[in-house]
């Protein structure tokens, strides 16, 4: 049997990329650490391998329309913010290298991972800092302004996306080491996509 499987949501991310993936077949003698490095760097490499779809993709997508709603009181697409183009750009910023793994002895392992992305939550309070000012004095609550509450001008949205797209040029990577949690299956390791979900939220510090 095979060392790796993938399981969940993103397990379509990693059989969708266009890599040759005859190498990462191993015999279940070989699940060493080396191994279990491979199956955990198939499946960031996945998830990572196609930046403008996919699970991954939704997931930072999803997390700045809900926090644009909640804090501005604005959808991305309300506020000229393409939400897709970001998450496009997020993904398409990542770099990792694996730095180990460890087999608890219980069915379960982790491999460790040196990554860097930029952190979704510090971009997002970036750009409220920059905009939260030019949206009370345009008198733009959203839905904080009851019955009082407009829509944006073309002009604007325009300005918004503008100060959204110079927030995203002063953004940096940021340097840190995740842990991706495996489990048993036969003789190999399996990623599962929750845990592969965690990984991912503390990465983009989707908070």
């Amino acid at each position: 049997m095979p060392v790796i499987t993938l399981v969940g949501e993103f397990a379509g991310d990693a059989s969708s990329s266009t890599e040759d993936t005859s190498y990462l077949v191993y015999e279940s003698d070989e699940a060493d650490e080396g191994a279990m490095e491979l199956v955990a760097s198939s499946a960031l490499s996945g998830a990572l391998a196609d930046p403008e779809s996919g699970a991954l993709h939704g997931l930072i997508a999803g997390y700045l329309d809900d926090k644009l709603l909640s804090i501005e009181g604005y959808t991305a697409e309300e506020l000229g913010i393409d939400a897709d183009a970001f998450a496009t750009w997020a993904i398409a910023s990542t770099s990792f290298s694996t730095d180990g793994a460890y087999d608890r002895g219980d069915g379960t392992a982790v491999v460790y991972a040196d990554v860097v992305a930029p952190s979704v939550n510090d971009v997002f309070w970036a750009f409220d800092d920059a905009i939260a000012g030019y949206l009370v004095e345009q008198d733009l609550w959203g839905t904080y302004g009851g019955d009082q509450a407009s829509a944006l001008t073309d002009e604007q949205r325009a300005h918004v996306g503008d100060v959204f797209a110079d927030v995203l040029e002063d953004a940096e990577g940021i340097e840190s080491l995740s842990s991706i949690s495996l489990r048993r299956d036969g003789d190999g390791w399996a990623v599962d996509s929750d845990g592969l979900a965690d990984a991912f939220t503390s990465i983009y510090c989707l908070w």
